[in-house]
């Protein structure tokens, strides 16, 4: 496998920021991010803010060339031997600079990072991602957890105008892209909503407590029984859910049945390993919700 990733660099009001960098034996990549960078009359160590947006090799390990800037890794800044947690810690979004976020958007690996970057002239929102590009279906089957990675995904789909990827040229979020991504989809309580330059996550299914990691899950396997299947068994069988709570139920189990298609008994037959059980309990699950409703 042949990898190259992208690298970014954003201005935003005086500050630079690089997102990504070459693998630390991939020179060629190496000689081209420098010389773009120095092509804009910038030097390595007039870079203040270098983020990695995940910890696989080929978006990171030429960082040692921005030894002025605040470093980032997943929720963590870090400077020679000493890191700090950030607000993406405890939060969901932190505040870089002025126009420039960056977003927790766990998927493909665990600590995954998106660069939100807002008022950008000729783009509007810009999401610089992590490997996230047109076609879902690689990174799909890549991804240390494909179900929070499609949530992850829409998130960014339904916010940005454009993204820059891991790998690959910038490209214009279409139409489809967003109607797939259940963008236009209203619900009585809308999960997610805008406030200017700030998202605001409604409360809602914490799938990151819930879901268990492909090397969880083969420990599942040897198991008669999921887990987390016998515990919303058990749930359904015993709480009436409230009103006010529906609406996230509703559009929680539209978004599951579009990645495990359980409905109507159409399991999907071509799934991945990871997904097999997941597949199976939820069409437990679609059925009961569908009968009580």
């Amino acid at each position: 496998m042949n990898l190259t990733s992208s690298v970014s660099m954003v201005y935003d009001g005086g500050h630079y920021i690089v997102v990504d960098s070459p693998s630390a034996t991939d020179i060629h990549s190496k000689e081209l991010m420098l010389k773009g960078i120095i092509s804009r009359n910038v030097s390595p160590g007039e870079i203040q803010y270098v983020v990695t947006t995940h910890g696989h090799p080929d978006h990171f390990g030429q960082g040692n060339f921005f030894p002025n800037a605040r470093h980032f890794f997943g929720s963590y800044e870090y400077s020679d031997t000493n890191f700090i947690s950030t607000e993406l810690h405890t939060n969901d979004t932190m505040q870089l600079t002025k126009n420039v976020q960056l977003w927790n958007t766990p998927g493909h690996t665990a600590q995954d990072v998106t660069v939100i970057v807002h008022n950008v002239p000729c783009c509007g929102i810009v999401a610089v991602t992590e490997d996230a590009n047109e076609s879902a279906g690689i990174w799909f089957q890549e991804a240390w957890n494909p179900i929070i990675g499609k949530f992850s995904r829409n998130k960014v789909l339904c916010y940005a105008d454009y993204i820059i990827p891991g790998h690959g040229k910038l490209f214009k979020i279409s139409r489809e892209m967003k109607t797939n991504a259940d963008c236009y989809t209203k619900y009585e309580n809308e999960p997610m909503k805008h406030n200017g330059t700030k998202a605001e996550q409604l409360p809602m299914f914490n799938a990151l407590t819930e879901t268990p990691s492909p090397a969880e899950q083969y420990l599942l396997n040897e198991l008669k029984e999921n887990p987390l299947a016998k515990k919303l068994q058990k749930k359904l069988s015993n709480v009436q859910m409230p009103a006010e709570v529906a609406p996230y139920v509703q559009q929680f189990a539209k978004r599951i049945s579009k990645v495990l298609e359980p409905q109507n008994d159409a399991l999907a037959p071509d799934v991945l390993p990871q997904l097999r059980r997941w597949r199976d309990s939820f069409a437990k699950f679609w059925k009961q919700y569908m009968n009580a409703n």
